[in-house]
C-alpha cells in the first residue's frame, strides 16, 4: 500500500482510528495518508479507507528508501 485516503463522519474517532490504521503497518512504512471529515457515507459507516497498492519495483525502491513517520506530529 502506497497511500490511504480515510473519510470519518466524526474527526473525534481519528485517534481510535489511527490506532487501528497503524496495526496494518508496520510503524517504518506507512503510507502516505490523507484524512477527511465527510457529513456521512454509504449503510451508515463512520469510517471509510480507499487504499492505492502498487507493485512495481520503483515503488518497492521508495517505500524502501521512505523516512520514517515515527515523529510525525499531526496538526489537528
Amino acid at each position: 500500500v502506497v497511500f490511504a485516503r480515510v473519510y470519518l463522519v466524526n474527526f473525534q474517532d481519528f485517534d481510535a482510528m489511527n490506532a487501528v490504521y497503524r496495526r496494518y503497518f508496520a510503524p517504518d512504512k506507512l503510507p502516505g495518508r490523507t484524512c477527511i471529515g465527510v457529513t456521512g457515507l454509504a449503510v451508515g459507516a463512520l469510517v471509510e479507507v480507499a487504499l492505492i497498492a502498487a507493485d512495481c519495483p520503483a515503488f518497492r525502491q521508495a517505500a524502501e528508501t521512505a523516512p520514517s513517520m515515527d515523529s510525525f506530529t499531526p496538526l489537528i
